[in-house]
């Protein structure tokens, strides 16, 4: 398991659920990162001041190597290339790039603001803005793109800024309403077919995973009835989902076998503590781990 140590400067640690062993794999600051293949790529904060693109080897734990001096997010990868989210000086979003694992060969294919990249069967697939109502997006054959694509909807009907993609199938959340005030988890076929609502009662889901035939989401403590850990078969509808924690601010999901980590965030006037936590997927046995 890898996760930013809030207790030690933000610096990028790991932590093996079998051995129970906790290292701390950078002495600077992380402020995001993606694993892909044997590579951990990061956003690392250097001498304190710039934002600067790293790669490091986690299986021989060579010292990083500098991909590019850009302040990125989001990244994903075919194998062949890394695909980001290109932040300007105030960390904004401001367009989506792609280049050679290595960081060459970089160029711009979305010239607008985008978050939540996930790469699917060589589309990738976005969050942004082409109107007035921020959709998911895609650009297809994404690999053999050399130039700033258009805008292409999956679906514009539906506001949506959080989502993950299973077996063909992309959960989202849902804004809706008068300014899209209200939300809930639902979900469509990658082509945009398909539609169906799963949770909306106390539900805002800012944060979706899906494994073994669920769909784990953690709840805005802002916005959200309820901002704890819940689940849901990716079949399921209103009211058979269940709760797995109580009274904790989960972020940072990742489903381990049948084990769920997450980070219990302390955020204004929640209980959380910024630890690292396991429980089981059926929410029983919950402990601080890291």
């Amino acid at each position: 398991i890898y996760y930013l140590d809030i207790y030690d400067g933000k610096t990028l640690h790991s932590y093996d659920p079998v051995s129970k062993n906790n290292f701390r794999l950078t002495t600077e600051k992380v402020d995001n990162f993606s694993i892909i293949g044997d590579y951990i790529y990061m956003n690392m904060v250097t001498y304190g001041l710039n934002n600067d693109t790293y790669r490091m080897n986690i299986k021989t734990m060579t010292a990083p190597e500098m991909v590019n001096s850009y302040d990125v997010k989001q990244i994903v990868s075919d194998g062949k290339y890394i695909y980001y989210v290109y932040c300007d000086a105030l960390g904004a979003a401001k367009s989506i790039h792609k280049a050679d694992m290595d960081g060459q060969n970089d160029i711009e294919i979305f010239e607008y603001a985008a978050d939540n990249l996930v790469l699917y069967n060589g589309t990738l697939y976005f969050c942004a803005k082409p109107t007035a109502v921020q959709t998911i997006m895609k650009i297809e054959n994404v690999a053999t793109v050399t130039t700033a694509q258009e805008k292409v909807c999956v679906n514009s009907d539906y506001a949506c800024d959080v989502f993950t993609i299973s077996d063909g199938v992309i959960y989202f959340r849902e804004n809706y309403g008068m300014a899209w005030k209200y939300h809930r988890l639902s979900k469509m076929n990658v082509d945009g077919t398909g539609y169906a609502v799963m949770v909306t009662s106390a539900t805002d889901p800012v944060e979706i995973v899906v494994a073994d035939g669920y769909v784990y989401y953690a709840n805005s403590a802002d916005t959200a009835g309820d901002y704890n850990l819940y689940r849901i078969s990716v079949n399921g509808k209103e009211g058979e989902q269940q709760k797995l924690t109580n009274g904790m601010y989960v972020s940072e999901i990742c489903v381990v076998g049948n084990k769920v980590y997450y980070i219990n965030y302390y955020l204004g006037g929640t209980l959380g503590d910024s630890h690292l936590y396991e429980i089981g997927t059926d929410g029983s046995d919950v402990k601080k781990v890291a």
